[in-house]
């Protein structure tokens, strides 16, 4: 209801007046996603009036992590310039503080009881583009969140930031969908449950569409606030941030040794069509003309979304007492545990 009330209220009405005064800006220096049991109820406000606070995304990070599928290095993502988002601060009078999330429009924010600063009246109707480094091996995810909420509490280095918000629904399906292919693809073998899971008709390939509309994308990721999903995080922002890159075959750039973003050289496998130079850099062990070869499932060896040696994850059926995902990985179609852990294929009867 208030999001709606407030939608409405930008769209009937002229803009707010400019807070103009000394200006500070800073950079995002660092980006924490609720991960843990109960952090996003600390950065969950109530966006439809229900009185309760919505942090739909909190449980999608912590299935994230449930599977050590949440990065950990997000600070290597941000030295190497990936995540470059700025933060301005504009004081006025009377205590009136102006706020820019990356060149968005100013948020009007004042000083609370306890000494941080935030959204005058909760959220706001400005759009926000965010970036959130949400999966392992893939790009961070790019989203517009409004109505927005900002809150700050000021440390000795910088800011740390609450942002609030909702996003579409069906632009963070199509997102996340397409992160999570580039995901598996990147590093087939670090992710085979997912692929699984995921690969609805078991051929062994996946599209960000069947990714976006799978069962688990419905179970994680569904609306919860209209048609739109409610995001609460944390980032810290600082004047000077100085950083270095500690493990580069994790930044999302290429760099280093590697012959492709993140692998290659003296970093994992790379998958198909990624750049390379030898054989050991492509997860198929086949390059050709300076490109990695897709996976076959005739080529001896484990590669793709390969259960075993050529067989399971879209190729042939895998014989008894080898792992197994679905059924559809096993010459006797039953696979014995399975579903979201890697079960036995059981044997032909």
């Amino acid at each position: 209801m208030r999001a709606a009330v407030l939608i409405l209220f930008a769209a009937c009405s002229s803009p707010p007046t400019t807070i103009l005064g000394s200006t500070q800006t800073f950079q995002v220096d660092s980006i924490t996603l609720p991960s843990a049991p109960g952090a996003g109820s600390q950065v969950a406000i109530d966006l439809n009036g229900d009185g309760v606070p919505d942090n739909a995304l909190s449980s999608i990070t912590a299935a994230l992590a449930a599977q050590h599928d949440l990065p950990s290095d997000v600070a290597d993502v941000i030295a190497a310039g990936v995540i470059r988002e700025s933060f301005e601060l504009t004081f006025g009078v009377d205590g009136a503080v102006g706020i820019r999330f990356d060149h968005s429009e100013q948020l009007h924010a004042q000083p609370t009881e306890t000494g941080a600063i935030a959204t005058d009246g909760g959220t706001q109707p400005i759009a926000l583009a965010i970036a959130l480094p949400a999966l392992v091996d893939a790009d961070p995810i790019a989203l517009e969140i409004a109505p927005t909420a900002i809150e700050l509490a000021a440390d000795a280095a910088g800011y740390t930031v609450e942002v609030q918000g909702l996003t579409d629904g069906s632009a963070f399906a199509a997102a996340a969908g397409a992160a999570l292919v580039q995901m598996l693809y990147d590093s087939p073998r670090d992710h085979l449950m997912l692929a699984a899971v995921l690969d609805s008709n078991h051929d062994g390939h996946i599209t960000p569409a069947e990714a976006a509309a799978s069962p688990l994308m419905e179970t994680f990721a569904s609306p919860d606030v209209g048609s739109g999903i409610s995001i609460g995080y944390t980032l810290h922002v600082s004047a000077a941030p100085v950083q270095t890159i500690i493990d580069h075959c994790s930044d999302r750039v290429r760099d280093g040794d590697e012959t492709d973003v993140d692998c290659g050289g003296s970093c994992k496998p790379c998958g198909a069509s990624a750049a390379c130079a030898l054989d050991a850099d492509c997860d198929s062990s086949a390059c050709v003309a300076g490109a990695c070869q897709p996976p076959s499932c005739s080529d001896g060896i484990r590669d793709g979304f390969e259960l075993s040696i050529d067989c399971g994850g879209g190729c042939g059926g895998c014989a008894a007492g080898q792992r197994c995902v679905v059924d559809d990985d096993c010459a006797s179609h039953d696979c014995d545990g399975g579903g979201y852990d890697f079960g036995t294929c059981m044997p032909v009867l």
